[in-house]
């Protein structure tokens, strides 16, 4: 039944109090309030009497007074025309808190006077909800271009795709806010041809497992090659079938950048190091050469010459004598420093016997000074191997050794130098008390640190294993070109 526009009605009164909206009758001239619901009461905070009492404008914001007048005046209303939308408005309740309400009004007559019957709806709420749904949109969106992260969705059954602005952004994409007619070959389609099947691969396959995936790939931006990392996940309907996919797209360009200048840095640095390296064993083995062959000529030529005089003494002459001798056991304990430390410079073994000879020197010298047992075995008699891989086997070995030494309280080491295929395998092993590999994957000792750059100057391979009262393994694998 049709609400009738005549407030004598009894049918239209019991509507307007029993309404649990808002409700309220003004004189269109006057503003007045003639008539309030208990809704309205209960809404405003005034009671029936206060609110009969006030005018419509004094319920209204101030700012907004001019624009209502203005809407009044200018504003075709017929008496049963209906309710028609006035807008959204700010009205003051008694507290003067200010609430955001929506109007519909009706042209009523009331008491013979042209009335406004308004039904009020308080929207503050849901404006509140609104703004800080938009805030949250805004700073996920703030968020997501700062980090050149976006966000997309393909609804499986329809086949669309939808996605945040910063992934239209990064995958140079016109971007759609609610509705859009893209799909997921439009996704596809932005990626680098040579990466495409790959893509679209990996999306088929979490179709076929419904395992999440992810994957770094190309995409042209602009005429721009950009490097993304793309991940997805698979949703289900309440049949637990595939319904749509979630997923992340970010521009790891300036990463990829970075990891390049630092893969190029330590690149340098390797090469430098190898430089250095290779500069000081020169070094090493010049000096040595200038000590054993220079110092240590002239000292024993010193030794013969002290002989030569001694032998021409005269019994008389007994305390110079002893004195020549004294200083010929100086000379000869000068010469054996000398070759000591030639000798720790660069073995000659290493030049003149090759790396076998050398390497148990090495270990016949390391139990003479320490008294740890060593068991030797190698692959073959000799190894023809090129001049840089000798030598940081040699220091290699010669590093391990010192840190067992100082760290491991062993008594015994194995040793194994093996040839296999183009690998030459060194494998040192004691039985001391070995360490904890989580200490020391937090902080490696120097020692140990010094075997793994040699390694990697040689493209090799580092392996160590140890455990608490375990010993330590060593292992190391170099790839070798046969010497010519």
């Amino acid at each position: 039944m049709p609400i009738q526009s005549n407030l004598n009605d009894r049918w239209f009164e019991f509507l307007f109090e029993a309404n649990p909206q808002p409700m309220t009758i003004y004189d269109i001239k006057t503003y007045q309030f003639l008539a309030v619901n208990q809704a309205a009461c209960i809404q405003y905070g005034y009671t029936q009497e206060e609110f009969l009492n006030l005018t419509v404008l004094e319920v209204r914001h101030p700012d907004d007074i001019p624009e209502f007048i203005k809407s009044i005046k200018t504003t075709c209303l017929d008496v049963g025309s209906g309710f028609q939308s006035s807008g959204i408005w700010r009205h003051l309740k008694k507290d003067d808190s200010t609430i955001y309400i929506e109007i519909s009004r009706h042209l009523v007559e009331f008491n013979n006077r042209k009335c406004i019957c308004t039904l009020i709806n308080d929207i503050t709420d849901r404006l509140l909800t609104e703004k800080t749904l938009q805030y949250s949109e805004a700073s996920l969106a703030e968020a997501q271009h700062i980090a050149h992260i976006g966000n997309w969705e393909w609804d499986i059954f329809k086949n669309t795709f939808q996605c945040s602005k910063e992934a239209a952004r990064i995958l140079s994409l016109k971007y759609h806010d609610k509705t859009n007619t893209m799909n997921i070959d439009s996704f596809i389609s932005t990626a680098y041809p040579e990466d495409k099947p790959l893509l679209n691969e990996m999306i088929q396959k979490s179709l076929r497992d419904f395992k999440p995936w992810s994957l770094e790939h190309r995409i042209l931006c602009q005429n721009s090659l950009i490097y993304v990392k793309t991940k997805g996940r698979i949703t289900f309907d309440k049949n637990n079938c595939p319904a749509r996919m979630f997923g992340t797209i970010q521009n790891i360009t300036e990463q990829k950048k970075i990891e390049e200048e630092l893969r190029n840095s330590r690149k340098e640095f390797r090469e430098l190091s190898a430089f250095l390296q290779s500069a000081l064993e020169e070094n090493r083995t010049n000096i040595a050469r200038e000590l054993h062959d220079e110092l240590g000529q002239s000292l024993t030529a010193l030794d013969l010459g002290l002989s030569w005089i001694s032998t021409k003494l005269k019994p008389p002459q007994a305390e110079l004598k002893e004195k020549l001798e004294n200083l010929r056991n100086i000379v000869n304990f000068t010469i054996e420093a000398i070759q000591r430390i030639a000798s720790n410079l660069r073995p000659p073994a290493l030049d003149d016997l090759g790396p076998a000879a050398a390497i148990e020197g090495l270990l016949e010298e390391f139990h003479s000074r320490t008294g740890i047992e060593f068991d030797l075995k190698l692959s073959q008699e000799e190894f023809y191997l090129e001049d840089k891989v000798i030598t940081n086997i040699f220091r290699i070995l010669q590093e391990a050794l010192t840190n067992i030494t100082r760290h491991a309280s062993a008594t015994k080491v194995y040793v194994r130098l093996n040839q296999v295929n183009k690998e030459i395998i060194l494998q040192v092993q004691d039985n001391g008390n070995g360490f904890d590999m989580a200490q020391h994957k937090k902080k490696p000792s120097l020692g140990l640190l010094g075997i793994r750059e040699r390694v990697r100057m040689l493209n090799g391979k580092l392996i160590i294993s140890s455990a608490i009262n375990a010993g330590t393994l060593i292992e190391t694998k170099i790839p070798i070109g046969m010497k010519t």
